[in-house]
């Protein structure tokens, strides 16, 4: 059977690219937080905030899809897993310094708002998500809420984070048989292609197979949902 692997380097051909976007991701949140307490001033910052946002997000995007790809090659590899735990705290940090833009942009009047989207063109881009932002205003929390919720976020995440790991890397699912008496692994990643076998013993033991282990595990998979 041919195995298939992403080809990681077709996203950053090096580590020292993947580091040279860390530093990219810290000067773009750096230059978003110092417009903290101006968004109001004029259009223009406004629109530098949504460019600030939008060339961030697809830093961290990039980053997070790098580091996400190589933990789920490996789960098991520390390697992978201090990536991928590191893109979650910088993910966290960024989060809890930029929690003040929602907030800050909720307290500009609605006219005021509506003036700058027709006197800057380069607004236009962002019209929808202005007049979401003014449609959704009470619902927009204090900016000491966005801080605490934002604090918090990889508390919320942990239960998540360690059912991944022990589903994907500690779970050895018992062999199947093919209709030639071999053996077939099972894993996360060919359950559904059994499933989709031909073959109804097949599909019938790769699902008792797969579910054997999560019914043994249900209390403790039960407190980590």
């Amino acid at each position: 059977m041919t195995k298939y692997e992403w080809n990681l380097e077709d996203i950053y051909p090096n580590m020292d690219l993947y580091e040279d976007d860390i530093q990219n991701l810290e000067q773009n949140t750096d230059e978003l937080e110092a417009l903290k307490g101006h968004l109001g001033e004029s259009s223009d910052i406004v629109l530098k905030c949504y460019n600030l946002i939008c060339k961030g997000a697809e830093i961290e995007e990039k980053l997070f899809t790098y580091a996400s790809l190589k933990y789920h090659k490996d789960m098991s590899n520390q390697d992978s897993i201090r990536l991928t735990k590191r893109m979650e705290n910088i993910a966290a940090l960024r989060a809890n310094r930029l929690s003040f833009i929602t907030p800050e942009m909720g307290k500009i009047d609605d006219d005021i708002l509506r003036k700058y989207l027709g006197e800057n063109a380069g607004l236009q881009e962002f019209k929808k998500a202005i007049e979401d932002l003014i449609k959704a205003k009470k619902h927009i929390l204090s900016l000491e809420v966005e801080e605490a919720l934002t604090r918090y976020s990889e508390v919320f995440g942990v239960e998540s984070s360690i059912y991944d790991i022990i589903t994907n890397t500690e779970f050895d699912f018992p062999d199947i048989k093919d209709e030639n008496g071999d053996s077939l692994k099972v894993r996360h990643g060919t359950y559904s292609k059994y499933l989709m076998s031909k073959d109804q013993n097949i599909r019938k033991q790769a699902f008792e197979s797969m579910y054997s282990l999560y019914k043994r595990h249900e209390n403790s998979i039960t407190e980590m949902c």
